[in-house]
């Protein structure tokens, strides 16, 4: 459902203290996933941080603040997924005869 930016070329992120922040705390939420959701956290941060960075880091300046911008933009971001899931079933349905 999510399309991602390739896990290995976050070099740029590792820089980034905004970015450490963000993973710094949410490190206690993210150690009591599965390893499997872990790693798809962490890709959707990875995506939405980098798409959304000026947004997220805009009136961010104390950890709550970033964390609730990150939020959002994961909110945002997956809304928006949805809604183009939601077209291309509709597109279907409405478009390809039922066999």
């Amino acid at each position: 459902m999510f399309r991602y930016l390739d896990a290995s070329d976050d070099s740029f992120l590792q820089k980034d203290k905004d970015y450490n922040r963000v993973l710094k705390k949410l490190n206690n939420f993210k150690e009591c996933l599965p390893s499997e959701d872990k790693e798809l956290l962490l890709k959707m941060i990875n995506e939405v941080y980098y798409k959304y960075q000026k947004s997220i880091l805009t009136k961010s300046e104390s950890d709550t603040e970033l964390i609730l911008s990150m939020i959002m933009a994961l909110v945002t971001k997956q809304n928006l997924e949805i809604e183009r899931l939601k077209k291309r079933h509709l597109f279907y349905v409405t478009f390809l005869p039922t066999l």
